[in-house]
C-alpha cells in the first residue's frame, strides 16, 4: 500500500500515467496526427521558428455563466453576454480544420453547457476530423439527457471543476452549485460512458487550490482518483483573481518573467469572432482582429501577434501589455513556489489512502 502511494505520488509517473490513458483511449488515427503535430511543434521551437499552426484553438461558444464563483473575475466583463451564433462557429471550425489545427477547446469563459448547441458543435468537429475535443464544465447542468448527449457527441476529453471536498466549502467556492448533485451527475456520466463500451471523454477532476479549501484537497484527490481519469490541482489564476486566498497570499516574489507559451501554441476566439493571443484577457484588451475580416492563419503569422512573441523572445517584458507584465503564470519564481504546493496535496493524499 505504501509503495502504491509512493508511485501515485511521484510527479512525473502522475504525468506519464495520464499520457498513456489518453493514448489507450485514443483511436490509431488520432494517436498518430497528434504525436505528428507536438513533433512538429517541438521541432520548429527547436529551431526558433514559429509553428506552422496553433496547436490549440480556444472556441468560446458562450461568455454566460450559471454561478459566481469566489475565484472567477466574472463580474468584470464588460464584454456583452452571449453565446455564438452556428454561422459563426461553422466559419470558425471550418478556418481551424483548414488550418490543420488538432485541437479544439469549446471554451474559455462561460459554462459551454449553457449553448443549446454545444453537443451540435462537438459532432460536427469531430464528423470534420478533429482529433482532439474537449471543454471544461461546472458539471451542475448534466443531467441524464445531456449526460448522454455527452458521450453520444464523441467528445473526447471532458474537464469538471470541482474545488471542495465537502458541500460547504464547495457551495462556498461554487457559488450557485451543489455539490451532491455535481457528484451524481460526473459519476453517473463515467458509469454510461463504461457501459457503453466506449473509452471517451476521458474525465478530469479541476481544482484550484486555495486558502479556502487547502485542508480539503487530499481527501478530495482521494476521493475522485479512483473514479475519473485524473486529478488535477492548480494554486493560482492567471488573472490574479485569488488575491489573498492564495495559499501563497503571505510571501512575496520577484517578478521574474518567463516567456509564454501560449503565443506559440495556441488561439482564442470570443463569441463574436474577434481573435485575442492571450487565455487570461478576460474583456478583449489583446485582441488582434476578428475572423469576419481576417483568417486565422493571417492572424497567427500576423504583426500583432509576431511583436508580442519578439517582446517576449528578447526579455523585454517591460513592454508588454500590463496584462502580461502581472500574469501569474509567466512568474518563475511564484510558478515553483505554487507547483511545489500542488505537489504536498498530492503527498498528503497518498499518505491519507496508505493509512486508510
Amino acid at each position: 500500500m505504501k509503495r502504491e502511494a509512493t508511485r501515485r505520488n511521484i510527479p512525473v509517473l502522475r504525468s506519464v500515467r495520464w499520457t498513456m490513458k489518453k493514448i489507450q483511449a485514443m483511436e490509431p488515427w488520432q494517436r498518430s496526427s497528434l504525436a505528428t503535430d507536438h513533433i512538429g511543434y517541438r521541432l520548429s521551437l527547436m529551431r526558433g521558428q514559429l509553428p506552422a499552426r496553433p496547436s490549440t484553438l480556444w472556441i468560446e461558444v458562450t461568455n454566460r455563466c450559471n454561478l459566481h464563483c469566489l475565484m472567477c473575475d466574472r463580474d468584470s466583463l464588460t464584454r456583452p453576454q452571449a453565446d455564438i451564433e452556428w454561422s459563426m462557429f461553422e466559419k470558425i471550425a471550418d478556418e481551424a480544420i483548414k488550418l490543420g489545427v488538432r485541437r479544439i477547446k469549446l471554451n474559455r469563459y462561460g459554462e459551454c453547457l449553457m449553448h443549446p448547441k454545444i453537443h451540435e458543435m462537438t459532432k460536427y468537429l469531430k464528423s470534420r476530423g478533429v482529433p482532439w475535443v474537449f471543454f471544461v464544465s461546472n458539471g451542475t447542468l448534466m443531467n441524464e439527457d445531456r449526460r448522454k448527449a455527452i458521450v453520444d457527441s464523441g467528445l473526447d476529453l471532458l474537464v469538471v471543476s470541482i474545488d471542495g471536498y465537502t458541500a460547504e466549502t464547495y457551495e462556498t467556492i461554487r457559488r450557485g452549485a451543489r455539490l451532491d448533485k455535481v457528484r451524481t451527475n460526473v459519476e453517473e456520466l463515467i458509469r454510461l460512458r463504461n457501459e457503453s463500451g466506449k473509452k471517451r471523454p476521458l474525465v478530469q477532476i479541476n481544482t484550484v487550490l486555495m486558502q479556502d479549501n487547502a485542508d480539503e484537497v487530499p481527501d478530495l484527490i482521494r476521493y475522485w482518483e479512483d473514479r475519473a481519469d485524473l486529478v488535477s490541482v492548480r494554486s493560482y489564476g492567471v488573472t490574479g483573481t485569488l488575491g489573498d486566498r492564495s495559499v501563497l497570499a503571505e510571501e512575496h516574489f520577484d517578478n521574474e518573467l518567463s516567456p509564454c507559451h501560449f503565443i506559440y501554441s495556441s488561439m482564442l476566439t470570443f463569441v463574436n469572432g474577434d481573435v485575442t493571443i492571450c487565455c487570461a484577457d478576460f474583456n478583449g484588451a489583446l485582441v488582434i482582429g476578428n475572423v469576419t475580416k481576417q483568417s486565422l492563419a493571417d492572424m497567427w503569422r500576423g504583426a500583432a501577434y509576431e511583436k508580442i512573441r519578439e517582446l517576449m523572445k528578447g526579455g523585454r517584458f517591460n513592454e508588454l501589455p500590463p496584462i502580461c507584465r502581472t500574469c501569474l503564470a509567466a512568474q518563475k519564481n511564484k510558478l515553483k513556489a505554487l507547483n511545489r504546493q500542488n505537489h504536498e496535496m498530492y503527498r498528503a493524499a497518498a499518505a491519507r489512502r496508505a493509512h486508510s
